[in-house]
């Protein structure tokens, strides 16, 4: 959005808008009505569509009932919905030892799809997500601080050349996921311009919605991550786990029980607004080092000039400058995750980034050293590793959110809304 102000483009909401952290939990549940695809709404359904999905490949409807503890008229009649809804399809009939041969149940990936949209201030990605869990297409455009209208307008563009191409029916989309940082317009961050607090007032997930005719669920980025981690990532292995999220900012999310936690506020996991030095508390913040923003900015002044993305293909000849920012990052992190885990005991500590394989391997080596030579200073202390997808893992995240609305089992599917 530029100054001169285009009023097609500008949707304005006050700080106390229904997007904002502290409703997030009801944009799960709500406000999803014009759906092209009949919404799976009851519990048990979205319970067997998930059992079905977990399966990994072809079940039968004796091995649902087994592993959902339900009857076998009850997985029968489920069953047949899913396949009516094109949720499912039917596939080989396996030949017991007596009677009729078992037909065998798998999703049908083209059932319904999910637009993954993830708006931060140094990038714009998509993905385009289907019912099994693969990304049909995906993109990423590097630009700094990108306003609202050039947002909406590349994420229309692509969608429909996309969809085209890859002769997706539009039909089968049952929403956009929308992931973006809190505070996207007013956290100061290196070289942001002014006119980036525009964010503060815009309502993307309107423009959105309006642009694209699709249903806008949101979240911030580190919250999306994290959700992609627990439903398409290493963090099925883990009931319970934290994850910290290095982008052009730093944040971080809880998951217990398998469900993120949003905390009072929707604010939970913030890790990146912390004290770097708690002897100074109003100095430097954890992100204002362990952030992909302090690292071009180390980068530029060592007469750097390309992203962080094309860093990937040319980290070896900066090596001492991203060397010395891996070094203090891991330093910055140490107390913050030795707090997580004496306050929460995750199983597992994931990191995400948009980093070079080896530099995001280099910084939780170090992190891991430095938590390890304190010794038993904090008991049970998790493994901090690598999460699942780099580049793509909160778009992927986001993605899911309206999978979450529609098809996964989650506490929310059992809650009446009495608006």
């Amino acid at each position: 959005m530029n100054d001169s102000g285009n009023n097609k483009m500008v949707a304005t909401v006050s700080k106390d808008d229904g997007m904002r952290g502290n409703d997030r939990q009801p944009r799960l549940t709500v406000g999803l009505s014009g759906s092209n695809l009949v919404r799976v709404s009851d519990f048990n359904q979205r319970v067997v569509l998930q059992a079905i999905r977990v399966a990994g490949g072809e079940v039968s409807r004796s091995e649902l009932a087994a592993a959902t503890g339900l009857t076998f008229p009850t997985i029968a009649n489920i069953t047949r919905r899913l396949i009516d809804e094109g949720l499912i399809h039917e596939t080989a009939r396996i030949k017991g030892p007596r009677g009729s041969p078992a037909s065998r149940l798998a999703i049908d990936p083209d059932g319904c799809f999910s637009l993954g949209v993830n708006i931060d201030r140094d990038h714009v990605a998509v993905v385009i997500l289907d019912l099994a869990g693969g990304v049909r297409a995906r993109s990423v455009k590097e630009v700094d601080f990108p306003s609202p209208e050039m947002v909406v307008d590349f994420v229309q563009e692509w969608y429909a050349e996309t969809t085209d191409a890859l002769k997706l029916d539009r039909e089968r989309f049952i929403g956009i996921g929308l992931a973006i940082p809190d505070d996207i317009g007013t956290i100061a961050l290196p070289k942001m311009p002014e006119a980036y607090g525009v964010w503060a007032t815009t309502n993307v997930s309107l423009l959105l919605q309006d642009g694209l005719g699709l249903p806008v669920l949101r979240d911030n980025d580190a919250a999306a991550a994290a959700i992609g981690e627990a439903q398409f990532g290493n963090g099925r292995q883990f009931t319970d786990f934290f994850y910290v999220l290095i982008s052009a900012g730093l944040g971080g999310a809880v998951v217990v029980d398998n469900e993120y936690v949003r905390g009072g506020n929707g604010r939970a996991g913030e890790l990146g607004l912390l004290p770097a030095d708690f002897n100074h508390p109003a100095g430097p913040t954890v992100q204002d080092c362990v952030s992909l923003s302090e690292l071009r900015l180390r980068l530029e002044k060592a007469g750097y000039s390309g992203s962080v993305a094309e860093l990937r293909a040319d980290v070896e000849r900066h090596n001492p400058v991203v060397r010395a920012w891996s070094l203090e990052a891991a330093k910055t992190l140490t107390l913050p995750i030795m707090t997580v885990n004496a306050l929460l005991n995750p199983t597992a500590i994931f990191i995400g980034a948009r980093l070079p394989s080896c530099l995001l391997d280099s910084l939780i080596l170090e992190l891991n050293r430095n938590i390890a030579a304190l010794g038993s200073a904090v008991p049970n202390m998790a493994l901090i590793q690598r999460a699942s997808h780099d580049e793509d893992a909160v778009a992927i995240g986001a993605a899911i959110l309206p999978f979450i609305a529609h098809t996964l089992p989650s506490h929310a599917a059992l809650m009446k809304n009495l608006s």
